[in-house]
């Protein structure tokens, strides 16, 4: 049961919407407007007559009523008729008005105008002035909004100083802290020769490259096997003791300007699993692999 009524919500929504749709219709509407008009006698009967009013009007019942009321003139003809009319003048009409009120704001418009130019200040200097001034209030507008952009831009940079500032802190406590160690050697050969790089980053997004490495210099490997150098790696430490590996790659100064800041400088904080493989992270959040493909050259 709760079913069916659920079932017939949409459909009596439905068929209210179909009304309405139809009764909207400027053709409908004006032929029920004007089909009340000029029956209105049948529509106070059916509201406020009873029978005894029927009967002492002369009428046996309100169908009589309403039979002997009603004919075609006053049923089809008249409000036929109204409604085709409505729907063909009701826009004229309209337009009318609105060339009426354009009119008159034009002619007052006009008229108030030509009382101006016969005031001290004419309304071309009028006009001059008003646009001049909104000009210079643009100009000052823009001045400082360009004004805000630029606070805006040194307040980042300052941001971005300080950031980096403590950044090469942290840096240079944690090589000097490496380089404490006896046991550390600082030999870049260390990373000669080719090797897949194979990185993850924190989105999950995966990559592979070629690389090789040669004295510190480390040169992307193309799809034809050219060469190309993309970093300087510096600082570089290994701490046998723990088998940690730190370096840091800084871009090639021909590539700086053509990198965004924050793939300029990677650090690396490698384990050696063995001779071939290094794994760790890159910049603290890119989870990276270094395995050699042949030999190291020496």
């Amino acid at each position: 049961m709760q079913f069916l009524l659920l079932e017939k919500k949409p459909v009596m929504k439905d068929v209210l919407d179909s009304i309405k749709e139809r009764v909207a219709n400027p053709l409908i509407f004006s032929f029920l407007a004007s089909w009340l008009i000029a029956n209105w006698r049948i529509i106070i009967g059916l509201f406020w007559f009873d029978s005894n009013d029927i009967n002492r009007a002369g009428y046996y019942s309100l169908i009589d009523f309403i039979e002997k009321t009603i004919n075609l003139y006053n049923g089809f003809v008249i409000p036929f008729f109204c409604a085709i009319g409505y729907v063909i003048f009701n826009p004229i009409v309209k337009n009318l008005i609105r060339f009426f009120y354009a009119w008159t704001t034009r002619w007052g418009e006009r008229y108030r105008l030509s009382i101006l130019r016969e005031s001290n200040i004419s309304i071309n200097k009028y006009i001059s002035l008003k646009q001049d001034l909104d000009n210079k209030t643009a100009e000052l507008v823009d001045f400082m909004n360009k004004e805000t952009d630029i606070m805006t831009k040194v307040n980042d940079i300052r941001q971005q100083l300080i950031l980096t500032q403590k950044t090469n802190n942290s840096l240079t406590d944690e090589l000097k802290q490496l380089r404490s160690n006896q046991n550390a050697l600082f030999n870049i050969h260390f990373l000669n020769g080719y090797w897949v790089n194979r990185y993850e980053l924190p989105n999950g997004e995966k990559g592979r490259e070629e690389i090789f490495i040669d004295s510190g210099s480390y040169s992307m490997i193309g799809k034809f096997n050219e060469q190309k150098k993309a970093f300087d790696i510096v600082d570089f430490v290994y701490n046998p003791n723990i088998n940690q590996i730190f370096f840091i790659k800084v871009i090639v100064p021909e590539l700086y300007d053509k990198v965004p800041a924050d793939d300029r400088i990677h650090i690396n904080r490698l384990k050696l699993i063995n001779n071939d493989l290094l794994v760790g992270l890159e910049d603290g959040k890119i989870k990276i692999e270094y395995r050699k493909k042949i030999v190291a050259i020496s």
